[in-house]
């Protein structure tokens, strides 16, 4: 939705990690982890140019479609910004943050990965691994979804 240039904004952001930088960042606090990504924020809007924020000087031209798109969308949620200096840090606005690690040392009985059908694979296999095994096993996420594999299916 539109921000009114008198309401306060709020913005949510959702982050994954696995592999070795999931293990890396495991070894920090909570704290830490939360800091971390608020800096990895502002060092991603630090990249932003003007030309990011006018969308009619991207219109005409093919190839800047992704930076079409961005000024489309900071133009809709901050429709007073003329330039990225105008934006607020992501740090300065930040207000609080949750971290969840999935260390099986913290959860031992919760495990998972993630598996994709291979293309072609038949729905009719899909749909018999999306039902419990039993009262006990059930599988779920992305592998299970019909019409196909999607990171929200999980």
């Amino acid at each position: 939705n539109k921000v009114k240039s008198n309401e306060k904004a709020t913005a949510y952001c959702i982050g994954f990690t696995t592999a070795d930088y999931a293990y890396k960042i495991s070894k920090l606090s909570k704290d830490e982890v939360l800091k971390s990504a608020v800096k990895q924020l502002d060092d991603i809007f630090s990249h932003l140019e003007d030309h990011h924020m006018n969308a009619e000087d991207n219109n005409n031209n093919d190839d800047n479609n992704d930076d079409f798109d961005i000024s489309n969308r900071l133009n809709e949620l901050y429709p007073n910004t003329q330039s990225p200096s105008d934006l607020i840090k992501p740090s300065d606005a930040y207000l609080g943050g949750m971290f969840w690690d999935w260390n099986p040392q913290h959860h031992p009985y919760i495990g998972g990965g993630y598996c994709s059908p291979k293309v072609n694979t038949s729905t009719e296999l899909i749909e018999i691994l999306s039902k419990p095994y039993n009262e006990y096993i059930c599988f779920a996420g992305e592998a299970t979804n019909l019409p196909g594999a999607t990171a929200h299916a999980a």
